[in-house]
């Protein structure tokens, strides 16, 4: 296309290059006050470099403003961009600098790179599916702090916001330093950072500049104006207060004359004008249909401007308004038509496959058939061919529409575009027959057909309908195109056929009859309200007596039209217009509506609808066509108002607009957007980069009505008081929010006194002037002109002010003079950061609230509109308002407005040739600075008590407004400082920042900020906080309130009305309840004396601020014990990215003390002998209390990731030593319960405490001491008749008891500890296999492994049978083995551990060496399954039961064969654990490894057996059914995909890098990364803050898993770990 070609480039470039000075459209929308704007634009073919990065400099924004700098990455994905952002603080802006780099894997070797002309590489673009969370490589030591950070999903093109909030501090007001945007086109991106400094005093801030709008900055000196205009402040206006004038272009007069009513707009106030279209207007004279786009009207330009050629008249008109943009400083906005154009545009007959025409859209031929019989019937009855011609009554109407049904509608035979001709079908079915030599009666099954025949006649006629096709358009549009088909359905018999086409047709027919009736019905409603509705025009004219649907461009003369024919010769074109209730998404011209057919589009009949399809060659010449006025406007103009937005498809509408930015960046979009759906709003405004959506205030019929427009328009959806913010973290992105140009009254709309008596002009501006949006109001609504302004028939001009006279201001006409003082309020609130917003009615009063959060400050606006019907009650209800209201900023009323003129008038007034647009001089009383005292309008009372101000209405008739500034009263102030200094004190930055935290630790930290509502009602009999229509906290700690806060503040937009804050505006359970709980432990009596502290100044605060300083209180106290823990780790943790710190917190929520659940009871061990108590939960909320809680397999597979990794060594001791005190027959019990009924029936317990001691012994300071610690046992044994032995006498029992063999039947078996177990499932039985040193153990009737789900369903027949029971030799168990083994080999070479060997029963012993040896020689031979079959005889293999090739086996030696060779995960932990297993056998290795992957691997976790197995079941529940394989989820491991051993599976990757990747650390952890995605969304969005224990198939919840499981987090944190570890 004519983007791609050098010569487009090469003009976009000098573009950009024309336009770096001026201010980015961005940061119009940033509406922040005091902004320093900047765009920038990179272009992400050279950013997605594989190695590159590209870096912004911002040196250009002012020395003496704090920023904000950001680091991030950016990846591409197809169409998709992903954006992650980092905010930190800079410590000067000297070298400040944007940096966005990508995620930067090591391209691979094994493609060669490519290069330019030049011979540089060419960049590549990295294929990876997911966004690492890791540090930036640009991060140096002139940065500082961690930030936040945030994924935003950018698909291009779009718009999205973002916002930078104060890294260190968290004072109240000040946590947002700025905002930005990104935006995504083609292959580029615009980011806007937006900064802010520190608030200034109220003094200052009337006299800052905010260059917000695009070109304001070059504005002229603003001249002296009156008492009655001059506004309170001088100053530039951001988005939110800019206030928009519309002006009818062809009521201003020449070009030349322009300047006076641009003055008149400055004077009333307008930061901007809309000039409805410049060009020239079609034959009705409407400036709304337009005749050529590239054109300006002629009319605009008297004979001196010599203007007499198109580039003459845009030349002229591009100087116009550059010179009144410099002296008036107005922005100037026009109407951009796009979605019609006029019906006699000049290139219309040339291309009116622009257009909806007969060819492109034969779907209308039935349409416009229809409109021409209505055309024809119209006229005959106006002739009297139908009897009386007037209609002035329903009855007359009634009798007309059923003439039309009666006499035309029958002879236009319309049904013909619905139905299939049978004379035809049957025709061409005997043709068939004839034709095949096939007879009738030998055709009753048609030779190779194996299609039954159908059972009953519909069937028959379904199946016959599947052989048509359509065209589309003409009469008869099915045919039978399979007559092969025909034939079978019928059997060959015609008459058969017949019928069936009779039976095709019946459901046409029935169409066709519902199409005629909406017909029927919508002539009937259209000339009700034409000639008979009270409401309506009341239209004594019958000619013409129906609107026209088409413009008949060929033949000239249409009643030469055949109807009856094809219409192949006829050229007609659509009408444009409007569907009720339509939907923006659907084309009601569009072949899947019938709107034109029924009637049911209200038409402009001077307009043509454009075809423009969804894409570039659906109407190449209309894009390019279009483009070019786009770009000609965008030149002229500063904004567009985008007339019927909701008629242009959205990708035209993205094209276009996108076209018109490469002429000007700073372009302002708004929108004409009519819909019922929010979502049609958000996919515009987001997707198109459009500011504001045009909303109309005068649409209310009443308070309550009025104050939900308001609501939804001027910023109490998305800024409402006391709105909750994010003040650190994860920060939400969201598309850029649906924001509202909002206007009193537009030029389409009825003249107020249509609706409502006049004296509600002030009100209602008044109203529209406190929202915080563009708002925009008609001139002649200004000047209460007597009459609607109509844009088709009017012709006279706008008066002229003198403004040079001092006397003007007593000559405006209506609202004229007020409206200055309305505009400048909307403009100060805007500038002075009062953009919280509350609407409501009271009874008839509306009041509006802007709050500025910093200065705490209120300014109000209380009307009292006027309605028709609507008596004012006898006694005004007073308002209430909270603070104390100090100032009454100007109170008014409209008194009386001189009548509107009569029909007769107006039209008398039209005709007339020279005449003005005069207003109205309204009885305005208006008062600029009334007393308290001395005022007519309203009274003030002050309760100090309560803190409430009480206003009380006097002389506040209908058509009164009155502005008052409230603050709050002295106490609250004081709170509020009271508050920011405590929040200081817990902010991590000062002299003593982790003082609150003296004596804290952080088993204390679990209690603080943790504890299930299952373990809170253990320990004290409470639970996790119950919030009334919310449920219970996730958390009894404050992690439970930081979910659903972040849950608050991440929704856009925010939920004012969520249960939570309505629980905290109602009273102060909440912040009670967090004190209390702290009571339980000591460590926290100086945390809960600052939150008491805190919890009083909440209190003292208005309840609507109650919830937003309740978040602050929360998430800052949430926020610095996260900072505090971390900084009591490791400095792996400390150092590394933001998703490894928030697995590491994972350790807090499931290590703790719990006195009823503790480690070593004190009932059975004397607490002298006791391990201090500290446990890991297995998983929260289902295993974390009583016997369910310490768990040995769970316990030791996560010690290394949960404790050891985070640097918690004391509490994986204590752990270590606790299960060492309770051996028994040389294994570690499986429930410890502590120590009290501990169960050994866990076969793989006692590998996995080995494996975590001996990590501890190499991670630990120090931590081989550990082999000689004390340990009283539970249990004494033969090995050790004491009950004190070393921690080396119990690894060295467990080893020898392997050695020799463990037989035991478990203690008290039966129902009694287990009540679905079969007998023989009690008898424990583990041996050691000395030829090749495998552990063997097990049987049929148990499940001593990880996989131990044990059939719980009588129903089913599962009841007692193992699912799972992995006897034989277990992979994982056999690695295990081998690689405690060698490591204590090891440890006893260095003198760190006495024994070398186990004595066997023969006398002999057995070497740790030498049994590792034998592992290590035997374990390729008996597990590998070889790809080539021809290879089985080198290995143990059972080819008959083999299903899945090049892998390892699962167990070895099981008593069923083929489930030693199920594709289970399990060998994973193998590859990780024992990689010198492997490592003869690089290749076996990385075969193995990538089957696992594409066969096991989900998004979250691993398929526990390969989907291909025949006993694969994805889905896990505990349902009962008859179902053997799934009921009471006996599927447990038998498919989904447990989230731990995906954490090995990636340790496996890192491990076996050199097999994968040849040993590219860089390659491994792109990969690593790429996996990691789902895990970060996970995380991110859990409300648990953690990792789930499995998940269903493809990674669908599971219901009934543990959302936050220990072994999960801890298994990723080790993979994260190894990876980090192999990079340094």
């Amino acid at each position: 296309r004519e983007r791609s070609t050098p010569d487009r480039m090469q003009q976009q470039q000098q573009q950009q290059q024309q336009q770096q000075a001026s201010t980015a459209t961005f940061a119009a929308m940033a509406a922040s006050p005091y902004e320093t704007a900047e765009t920038y634009e990179i272009d992400l073919a050279r950013l997605l470099h594989p190695a590159g990065h590209c870096v912004i400099d911002l040196d250009n924004l002012e020395s003496d403003k704090p920023l904000a700098n950001m680091i991030g990455y950016v990846a591409a994905v197809d169409s998709e961009v992903r954006f992650v952002l980092r905010s930190v603080k800079v410590q000067s802006a000297s070298g400040a600098s944007l940096a966005l780099v990508t995620n930067y894997p090591e391209p691979q070797e094994s493609q060669p790179s490519q290069r330019d002309a030049a011979g540089s590489p060419m960049p590549t673009r990295p294929d990876f599916r997911r966004l690492a969370d890791s540090r930036s490589p640009c991060e140096d030591a002139a940065l500082c702090g961690a930030g936040f950070c945030a994924a935003m999903r950018l698909t291009a093109p779009g718009f999205f916001e973002f916002r930078l909030v104060r890294v260190g501090g968290c004072t109240i007001g000040a946590g947002v330093l700025g905002r930005g945007f990104l935006y995504v086109e083609d292959d580029r991106l615009s980011v806007t950072v937006s900064t802010s400094p520190t608030p200034v005093s109220p003094t200052r801030r009337r006299t800052a500049r905010s260059p917000s709008w695009p070109h304001l900055l070059q504005s002229a000196q603003q001249q002296q104006m009156s008492q009655v205009q001059q506004p309170r402040t001088q100053q530039q206006t951001p988005l939110a207060g800019a206030s928009v004038q519309t002006l009818l272009t062809k009521c201003m007069g020449p070009i030349a004359e322009w300047g006076s009513h641009f003055e008149t707009s400055r004077r009333c106030g307008y930061t901007a004008v809309h000039l409805t279209p410049v060009q020239p207007p079609a034959w009705s004279g409407s400036c709304y249909s337009i005749i050529d786009q590239l054109d300006v009207n002629p009319r605009l330009f008297s004979p001196d401007d010599h203007c007499d050629t198109p580039q003459q008249r845009i030349n002229k008109l591009k100087i116009a308004i550059r010179s009144a943009k410099a002296k008036y400083g107005l922005m100037m906005i026009t109407d951009v038509l796009l979605s019609h154009t006029a019906t006699d545009t000049v290139w219309l007959p040339e291309h009116p496959d622009a257009a909806y025409d007969l060819k492109t859209s034969p779907h209308l031929k039935v349409a416009f058939v229809l409109d021409e019989a209505l055309h024809r019937f119209g006229e005959a009855f106006a002739d009297g061919a139908y009897g009386p011609t007037q209609l002035k009554s329903r009855s007359d109407v009634d009798r007309l529409v059923a003439e039309f049904s009666k006499e035309v509608l029958p002879k236009l035979r319309l049904w013909e575009f619905y139905v299939v001709n049978v004379n035809t079908e049957l025709a061409r079915l005997e043709e068939a027959l004839r034709h095949d030599g096939v007879t009738t009666s030998s055709c009753a099954v048609v030779e190779g057909d194996q299609t039954p025949q159908p059972a009953t006649p519909a069937q028959a006629a379904e199946r016959l309908r599947a052989a048509m096709t359509r065209a589309p358009g003409g009469r008869f549009p099915f045919s039978v195109t399979d007559s092969i088909a025909a034939i079978r359905v019928c059997v060959g018999d015609p008459n058969k056929f017949v019928e069936l086409l009779d039976l095709v047709n019946l459901p046409l027919y029935r169409e066709y009859d519902t199409d005629v009736a909406c017909i029927l019905r919508s002539l009937t409603n259209y000339l009700c309200y034409v000639h008979v509705d009270p409401h309506g025009p009341k239209r004594q004219s019958i000619r013409p007596l129906l609107p026209r649907y088409f413009t008949v461009l060929a033949p000239k003369r249409t009643p030469e039209i055949d109807l009856l024919g094809t219409l192949e010769s006829v050229v007609a074109v659509a009408h444009h217009g409007w569907v009720m209730d339509g939907h923006p998404f659907t084309d009601f011209a569009g072949p899947n509506s019938k709107a034109y057919l029924r009637r049911e589009v209200i038409v402009w009949e001077d307009t043509v609808k454009l075809r423009y399809g969804t894409r570039f060659e659906d109407s190449p010449w209309l894009w390019q066509h279009m483009a070019k006025y786009m770009q000609l406007q965008a030149h002229i103009f500063d904004g567009f108002r985008i007339d019927n937005c909701h008629s242009v498809p959205l990708p035209v509408l993205q094209y276009l607009i996108s076209e018109a930015r490469l002429a000007n960046r700073d372009l302002v979009v708004l929108a004409e957007l009519f819909s019922s759906s929010f979502d049609a709003f958000q996919s515009y405004t987001s997707s198109c980069g459009i500011h504001a959506i045009l909303k109309e205030a005068i649409n209310a019929t009443s308070p309550a009505g009025l104050s939900h427009i308001l609501f939804e328009s001027g910023g109490p959806l998305f800024d409402p008081i006391g709105e909750p913010e994010v003040l650190w973290g994860p920060q939400p992105a969201v598309p850029y929010p649906v924001k509202s140009w909002i206007f009193d009254v537009t030029h389409d709309n009825e003249p107020l006194f249509r609706t409502r008596p006049e004296v509600d002009a002030l009100p209602l501006a008044a109203s529209v002037a406190m929202c915080s949006a563009v708002t925009g109001s008609v001139r002649g609504f200004d000047e209460l002109l007597p009459h609607k302004v109509d844009v088709v028939l009017e012709n006279r001009k706008y008066p002229i002010y003198r403004w040079d006279k001092a006397e003007v201001e007593h000559t405006l006409p209506g609202i004229m003079a007020v409206k200055a003082h309305l505009n400048a309020l909307h403009r100060e609130l805007a500038v002075n950061g009062y953009n919280e917003v509350y609407a409501e009615s009271t009874g008839p009063l509306v009041n509006m609230a802007r709050h500025n959060p910093v200065l705490l400050q209120t300014i109000h606006m209380v009307t009292h509109p006027a309605y028709y019907g609507s008596a004012p009650p006898a006694e005004l209800p007073p308002v209430k308002v909270t603070g104390e209201v100090f100032e009454i900023r100007f109170a008014g009323t409209l008194v009386g407005v001189p009548p509107p003129w009569t029909a007769t008038q107006v039209e008398r007034a039209q005709r007339q040739v020279g005449g003005l647009l005069e207003g109205r001089r309204a009885q305005l009383q208006f008062d600029l600075a009334p007393t308290f005292d001395q005022n007519p309008y309203v009274t003030v009372e002050l309760d100090r008590d309560s803190g409430t101000s009480t206003l009380r209405f006097q002389q506040f008739p209908p058509g009164s407004i009155v502005c008052f500034a409230s603050r709050l009263p002295q106490g609250t102030q004081a709170a509020m400082h009271s508050l920011n200094a405590l929040l200081e004190a817990c902010d991590g930055t000062g002299a003593r920042p982790w003082d609150l935290f003296d004596g804290v630790d952080l088993l204390a930290m679990n209690i603080l900020m943790y504890r299930s509502d299952e373990e809170e009602h253990a320990e004290t009999g409470h639970g996790a906080y119950d919030v009334p229509g919310l449920g219970k906290l996730p958390y009894c700690g404050l992690q439970g309130w930081e979910t659903i806060i972040r849950e608050v503040t991440h929704r856009h937009p925010i939920d004012m009305g969520h249960p939570l804050l309505n629980h905290l505006r109602g009273g102060d359970w909440a912040i009670d309840y967090i004190t209390n709980r702290m009571k339980q432990c000591q460590q926290l009596d100086r945390i809960r004396q600052w939150i008491t502290r805190a919890g009083d100044c909440i209190k003292a605060l208005p309840r609507y601020l109650v919830p937003k300083f309740f978040f602050v209180v929360i998430s800052s106290l949430h926020r610095a014990c996260v900072e505090w823990s971390l900084s009591q780790m490791s400095s792996y943790v400390q150092n590394a990215d933001t998703f490894a710190q928030r697995l590491a917190l994972t350790s807090l929520q499931v290590c703790g003390s719990l006195k009823s659940s503790p480690l070593v009871s004190p009932d059975v061990l004397s607490p002298p002998n006791c391990p201090d108590n500290v446990t890991l939960a297995a998983g929260l909320p289902h295993f974390c209390h009583g016997y369910m809680r310490s768990w040995g397999r769970d316990t030791f597979i996560s010690l290394k990731g949960l404790l050891l990794i985070t640097g918690r060594f004391k509490e994986a001791h204590d752990i270590l030593c606790g299960f060492a005190c309770s051996l028994r027959h040389g294994l570690i019990p499986n429930l410890l319960d502590g120590g009290r009924n501990p169960r050994f029936n866990a076969r793989d317990a006692a590998w996995w405490f080995l494996n975590a001691l001996l990590e501890y012994c190499l991670m630990a300071p120090c931590g081989t001491a550990i082999m000689e610690e004390k340990v009283h046992r539970i249990f004494p044994s033969e090995a050790c008749p004491s009950q004190v032995s070393s921690m080396a006498d119990v690894v060295q029992e467990i080893l020898t008891s392997h050695a020799n063999g463990i037989h035991f039947r478990e203690w008290n078996a039966g129902p009694k500890i287990d009540d679905k177990m079969q007998d023989a499932g009690f008898n424990v039985d583990v041996t050691l296999d000395q030829h090749t040193g495998f552990i063997f153990g097990g049987n049929q009737n148990n499940c001593g492994t990880w996989m131990d789900k044990m059939g719980e369903s009588k129903q089913a027949g599962n009841y007692g049978t193992p699912a799972t029971p992995r006897d034989g030799a277990a992979i994982e168990i056999v690695a295990l083995s081998y690689k405690v083994l060698t490591q204590l080999a090891e440890l006893h070479k260095h003198g760190s551990f006495p024994y070398s060997s186990v004595p066997l029963h023969a006398g002999d012993s057995l070497s740790y060496a030498d049994w590792a040896s034998r592992i290590e020689t035997n374990f390729h031979r008996h597990f590998f399954v070889p790809l080539n079959p021809a290879e089985d005889t080198k290995y143990d293999i059972e080819p008959s039961v083999v299903n899945v090739r090049g892998i390892y086996k699962d167990t070895y030696g099981g008593s069923l064969p083929f489930a030693n060779y199920q594709l289970r995960p399990n060998c994973c932990v193998a590859f990780s654990l024992a990689p010198a297993l492997f490592a003869k056998h690089p290749k076996e290795l990385a075969t193995a490894l990538r089957t696992v992957e594409e066969r096991l691997a989900g998004p979250l976790g691993m398929c526990t057996l390969n989907k291909e197995d025949w006993a694969y079941r994805g889905i896990y529940n505990s349902d009962d059914s008859t179902e053997y394989n799934t009921a009471k989820g006996f599927s447990y491991h038998q498919g989904p995909e447990w989230v731990w051993i995906f954490g090995y599976f990636l340790q496996a990757v890192v491990v076996s890098r050199g097999a994968l990747f040849g040993g590219s650390t860089g390659k491994t952890r792109h990969h690593v990364h790429s996996l990691l995605g789902p895990h970060i969304h996970h995380l991110v969005h859990s409300p648990w803050e953690s990792l789930p224990e499995l998940t269903n198939a493809d990674g669908a919840v599971c219901p009934g898993s543990c959302p936050c499981q220990a072994w999960s987090v801890a298994c990723i944190q080790e993979a994260l770990y190894m990876l980090q570890q192999c990079s340094v």
